[in-house]
């Protein structure tokens, strides 16, 4: 009986431990620094809506959702603002693109490389 109770605790000790080591931690993400980028065009009118363009020539989907939530942080002022990512001056490719204050809901990626 001992044997068989002492084989189940370390059986539990166990998968305890494993499930430790396999859970993954949302928090680290949303701590990480957000890619680096350019403000390429940034127009925002008092109390009017804004556009602002972010360049990020090697942008990922990841990366620029992390650049879009990291320059809607710092948005104080007009009461929209639309910001999206593009690789090239030209903007011939948006990765991705949102709308603040909602920048969560709204976010797009319709980057065709899908990267």
């Amino acid at each position: 009986m001992r044997t068989r109770a002492a084989a189940l605790l370390a059986a539990t000790i166990a998968t305890l431990a494993l499930a430790a080591c396999s859970s993954s931690d949302d928090s680290e993400a949303d701590d990480q620094p957000a890619a680096e980028y350019s403000v390429l065009n940034e127009e925002l009118p008092d109390g009017g809506i804004g556009e602002v363009e972010l360049l990020m020539p090697d942008a990922t989907i990841e990366t620029a959702e992390a650049a879009i939530r990291d320059y809607a942080s710092s948005i104080d002022g007009p009461t929209a603002v639309t910001v999206q990512v593009v690789r090239s001056e030209d903007a011939a490719v948006i990765v991705c693109r949102a709308d603040w204050p909602e920048v969560e809901g709204s976010m797009n990626c319709p980057d065709p490389g899908g990267n």
